[in-house]
């Protein structure tokens, strides 16, 4: 669905995209064949992921360059025009309220699928 840009499209009718020449692109026209997904599934091993995944989580070295100190969370900048601490978080506890059923409650926006945050 991501390929086409909506949830309304019908991949196995509907062309993804057209072409430089105006010509129909559709999902079958670039998917694989079985036996291309079988000749890569015999080439992947797990030594291929552990190599690749290895230092996943040291970061680039522009991440590696930043400097932090050793607080348990993040100490906001309070002369920062980019990034402000919500006030949301403020008052907030380290451990939440248990989950209790809500009662009584009312939809305040059913929203369709094109929607995000």
């Amino acid at each position: 669905v991501c390929l086409a840009g909506n949830m309304n499209v019908d991949l196995t009718q509907e062309p993804l995209v057209e072409d430089r020449d105006g010509k129909a692109v559709y999902l079958k026209d670039i998917w694989p064949s079985t036996k291309a997904v079988a000749d890569a599934v015999l080439n992947v091993s797990a030594g291929m992921f552990h190599q690749q995944y290895a230092a996943v989580f040291e970061g680039t070295q522009e991440w590696q360059d930043i400097e932090v100190d050793n607080n348990p969370t993040y100490q906001w900048p309070q002369e920062s025009t980019y990034i402000r601490q919500t006030p949301f978080f403020l008052d907030m506890e380290k451990e939440p309220e248990p989950v209790q059923d809500i009662h009584n409650a009312r939809i305040l926006a059913m929203l369709g699928d094109s929607v995000t945050t």
